[in-house]
C-alpha cells in the first residue's frame, strides 16, 4: 500500500471502538427479552460463555424464575440461601 494512501485513512479511536454495541443474541426461550439481554451483557462482563448460563438456567429451573427446590435453592439459577449475603455482595 502506497504511504500516501495509509495517510488518508482514518484510523478508529478507542473511544469510537468503545462505542459499538453488540446485538444481543434474542432465543425462543421462557425468558423474558430484558433478562435474556441481561444475562447475554452481565455473562460478558464477567467472561463467562452466555450460553452455558442460559444452558445453566435451562436444566436448573427450566427458566422458572418462582421455582423453589426442597432443598431450598431459589430463582432461575436455583441459588442456595445460605449464598445469598455471598451473591448480593
Amino acid at each position: 500500500v502506497p504511504e500516501a494512501a495509509l495517510s488518508t485513512r482514518e484510523t478508529p479511536t478507542i473511544a469510537a471502538i468503545e462505542a459499538v454495541e453488540i446485538e444481543t443474541p434474542i432465543y425462543d426461550i421462557p425468558l423474558s427479552y430484558d433478562l435474556q439481554e441481561f444475562t447475554y451483557e452481565y455473562s460478558i462482563e464477567q467472561g463467562v460463555d452466555p450460553d452455558m448460563v442460559l444452558a445453566i438456567m435451562d436444566k436448573e429451573s427450566g427458566f422458572q424464575e418462582d421455582l423453589i427446590s426442597p432443598g431450598g435453592d431459589y430463582g432461575i439459577m436455583q441459588i442456595n440461601k445460605s449464598n445469598h449475603k455471598y451473591i448480593t455482595d
